[in-house]
């Protein structure tokens, strides 16, 4: 199997992965089977881990793909970083960059000058000359020509998130995981907007636990009938009047949701004046949790 990069060519975005849709600014030539790597009729000689990396997101252009997922993956080994770790996945990014923009028998610089009306092509003093110049600028070019993804919290580094989160006045939480980090800092503004009802509240659980909530507001009394079942859809005692509503969740049976974490979310979004009871529905464990709020 073979896949061929458009003729426009696709940009290997700055060595954070999270940048990394795509390849890089010219035809690049991928053959899956054989795991070899073209450029421009060159070979590119990669590493296994590099081309594996690289073949992961070749895979996936056009989206973006995080470290976590990348990791999970893709099996990494670094010699400065360990295997599988965090730092090791920049560092093998880095090198495939290396590999890819390496062309000793034409600086990228010299095929610029040619561009402005020099004629360099056989001047080799020239093109080594260049290169001195291309090695020390071309990682403040690439940031240049990237800056657009670090103010994107899908795209943005690890290490930028609570920064862009402040723009928005909007407190991150760290043992979040970082996808659902650059979620919720994507749609700040968007739950701000319906923030104290009962849309915002179920936008902002579901970010939280890939689970849509089911939110009840107070009804009066009713008669009971065949079809009740207490602790389901009925309960005893103070219904809190107008102003209790009830929160009611089925995560996924592999999901780890923090009861603690959901009540501070309903806490953080529901309007001050209201009180509401949490219940965290457990099919794989046949069993509910219940929790009040407070006012």
């Amino acid at each position: 199997m073979q896949a061929t990069g458009d003729e426009s060519g696709v940009k290997l975005q700055s060595s954070y992965l999270e940048y990394m849709p795509a390849l890089y600014r010219r035809e690049l030539r991928v053959d899956l089977d054989k795991k070899k790597v073209w450029l421009a009729g060159r070979v590119v000689s990669l590493r296994e881990e590099e081309f594996n990396l690289l073949a992961f997101l070749y895979e996936r252009q056009g989206r973006v793909c995080s470290e976590e997922e990348i990791i999970a993956n893709v099996e990494l080994e670094s010699e400065e970083t360990g295997t599988g770790s965090n730092g090791a996945v920049p560092h093998i990014i880095q090198c495939i960059r290396d590999a890819i923009e390496h062309d000793p028998s034409r600086p990228h610089y010299l095929k610029t000058m040619d561009g402005a009306g020099y004629r360099l092509d056989g001047d080799e003093f020239m093109g080594r000359f260049l290169l001195i110049f291309e090695n020390m600028l071309q990682p403040i070019e690439n940031m240049i020509g990237n800056l657009a993804s670090y103010f994107d919290p899908l795209t943005a580094p690890k290490s930028l998130l609570p920064w862009l989160a402040s723009w928005v006045a909007f407190a991150l939480d760290p043992t979040w995981p970082e996808q659902k980090r650059r979620e919720l800092v994507k749609r700040a503004a968007e739950l701000y907007r319906w923030r104290g009802t009962e849309r915002g509240l179920a936008q902002y659980i579901r970010i939280y636990t890939d689970s849509i909530p089911e939110i009840s507001e107070y009804v009066p009394g009713m008669r009971l009938d065949s079809d009740t079942r207490l602790g389901v859809n009925t309960q005893l005692g103070s219904s809190g009047g107008g102003y209790h509503f009830t929160v009611t969740l089925e995560p996924d049976e592999r999901s780890q949701v923090s009861e603690q974490k959901v009540r501070s979310i309903i806490d953080a979004q529901k309007p001050a004046h209201t009180v509401y009871t949490l219940r965290i529905v457990r099919r794989n464990k046949l069993e509910v949790e219940d929790s009040n709020g407070t006012q």
